[in-house]
């Protein structure tokens, strides 16, 4: 039972923070997009991909390559890509 009372680590309690800034910072620090910067024929490529993905019935693939397609083209952050 004292075991589960113990005071988080140091560390521990720095990396959640650190990842809470990181994570705030990526999701709402302002950001400039061009989406005329892009090319044409890798989102083509994804957008095959992602039809073959859909009709084989594999979200979670769809969902990936189209958060890859987001970060890649249009060069969103991590976070708000998915």
């Amino acid at each position: 039972m004292q075991n589960l009372l113990r005071r988080p680590k140091p560390l521990v309690l720095s990396t959640l923070v650190v990842l809470l800034l990181w994570a705030g910072f990526d999701l709402f620090a302002p950001r400039s997009v061009s989406i005329h910067q892009f090319s044409p024929e890798e989102v083509a490529r994804l957008d095959a991909a992602m039809c073959r993905s859909y009709f084989e019935k594999k979200p979670m693939r769809l969902f990936r390559q189209l958060a890859d397609l987001l970060r890649r083209e249009y060069r969103l952050p991590y976070l708000r890509s998915h």
